[in-house]
């Protein structure tokens, strides 16, 4: 063997070791006086992880009483007077949620609005489940940063109005909404971001709207002014709120805030992205309540274990097995055996996949791909002495199956089914790269040696 080669082999084989000590064992560099691993960790599923499982319950708390004298007037009630029925008042109470809306056709409406913004607002996985006798809905999310925002938000009725200040009446609401959004723009100083939430009205509500900014215009006169109240989910978001100029092109932008500070800028873009998702997502006709709890992975540590220790020991029967059919030259498949697995490892953390038990079936199939490479490689070349393109060519085409329940798995939506699919797809992608890289060239030496 030339020089240059015992080079190249010795480089591929630095080269892959570099690979299994960065997969396996981490990359660490000193960070603010501390050593940090700069390898990702693997994002798994929630039955590998803590779930945060939360119950939404609906509402049958009261929203207001109303009190109404003996023909019928509306009271307003003052302190010191009892309104009872013997001096002739009637109390009505007014529930959060009218016994009319409490339907199945309701509760499935709510659960397919829940899940509408389960992916709007970034929930990784999920499962829900509803109650239709009683309206529950019961949602499990993986325990993460996000968990509270997602289930904080998720409840909310994605309601909206502009109304009255002194009157309370409603002057447009969502029924004339298009969609919302969120958009920035340059403070005052311009040095500062202001964050929006731009709402973008139809036909009629474009007409609402200038006929609201042309009436509840800003007045110097602020106790005979006229002014709005505009609401979120039932709640006041701006109140006694008049207009600068008149909207005639069904444009609203909302400040949500202004500030100089990525993260306090960030946060008024959480904010108002939850209020543009619940807007979009639909008026959810039931207003619930939500309890949570966290729960630990449904998956035992001890099967997980077990299930690793197999794993390894499939590995090291098939590496004996390499050393055995092709002596010498089977350390060399051990080791490319052993890269790949780091690589695709590597590819897998970067990339952020979530890892669900699917998932794992897609990682060990991706394995089990690249094990039959190397020894479909080895044997050719070793009998026929094919071109190394040749090689690929043959693989590509015995693995057309894999390559089609790869990609329509990543796109079915569904996080244990795309998880296996973007398992295969990138573990797919590695063995090429991988192999073209060190693969094609061992293969290339070996051939020059026989």
């Amino acid at each position: 063997m030339k020089t240059y080669e015992k080079i190249t082999i010795v480089t591929i084989v630095l080269s892959i070791i570099v690979l299994v000590l960065a997969a396996f064992f981490g990359v660490y560099v000193l960070k603010t006086f501390k050593v940090s691993n700069i390898i990702p960790d693997y994002k798994f599923g929630m039955e590998f992880d803590e779930k945060r499982i939360a119950k939404y319950e609906v509402d049958n708390s009261i929203k207001e009483s109303k009190i109404y004298d003996s023909e019928g007037n509306l009271v307003e009630q003052e302190d010191g007077i009892e309104y009872t029925e013997e001096k002739g008042y009637k109390t009505v109470d007014i529930m959060m949620n009218d016994k009319s809306v409490l339907t199945v056709e309701n509760y499935k409406r709510a659960k397919e609005l829940f899940k509408t913004k389960l992916s709007s607002l970034g929930a990784s996985q999920y499962s829900i489940k509803l109650n239709e006798n009683n309206g529950e809905i019961t949602v499990e999310i993986p325990e993460d940063d996000d968990t509270d925002y997602i289930l904080g938000n998720l409840g909310q009725t994605g309601d909206f109005s502009i109304t009255d200040y002194q009157t309370g009446e409603v002057l447009l609401n969502h029924e004339n909404l298009d969609f919302a959004n969120v958009t920035y723009g340059a403070g005052e100083d311009l040095n500062s971001t202001v964050v929006y939430l731009y709402l973008q009205f139809d036909e009629e509500g474009t007409k609402k709207l200038k006929d609201i900014t042309s009436t509840y215009v800003a007045s110097e006169d602020e106790e005979n002014g006229k002014y709005v109240n505009v609401l979120f989910n039932g709640q006041t978001y701006l109140e006694k709120n008049a207009f600068p100029e008149e909207y005639s092109d069904g444009k609203l932008y909302l400040t949500f805030g202004t500030s100089q500070d990525q993260d306090t800028i960030q946060g008024y873009v959480d904010s108002a992205t939850a209020v543009a998702n619940n807007l979009n997502a639909g008026v959810n006709p039931i207003v619930y309540n939500y309890i949570s709890e966290t729960k630990e992975s449904t998956i035992d540590n001890n099967l997980l274990n077990i299930a690793l220790y197999i794993f390894i020991a499939l590995n090291v029967i098939s590496f004996v097995y390499f050393i055995i059919k092709f002596k010498k030259e089977g350390f060399m498949a051990v080791l490319l055996q052993l890269g790949y697995i780091a690589v695709l490892s590597l590819v897998l953390r970067c990339l952020s996949i979530t890892i669900t038990v699917e998932g794992i079936i897609g990682i060990i199939v991706s394995i089990i791909l690249n094990y039959m490479f190397i020894y479909m490689a080895y044997n050719l070349e070793r009998t026929t002495k094919k071109f190394t393109k040749e090689i690929f060519a043959t693989f590509a085409l015995r693995t057309i199956p894999i390559y089609i329940i790869a990609i329509i798995f990543t796109f079915t939506g569904l996080l244990h089914t795309s998880s296996l699919g973007m398992t295969l797809v990138w573990g797919i992608i590695a063995i090429y790269l991988y192999n073209i890289i060190f693969t094609n060239i061992v293969l290339k030496l070996m051939k020059k040696e026989a």
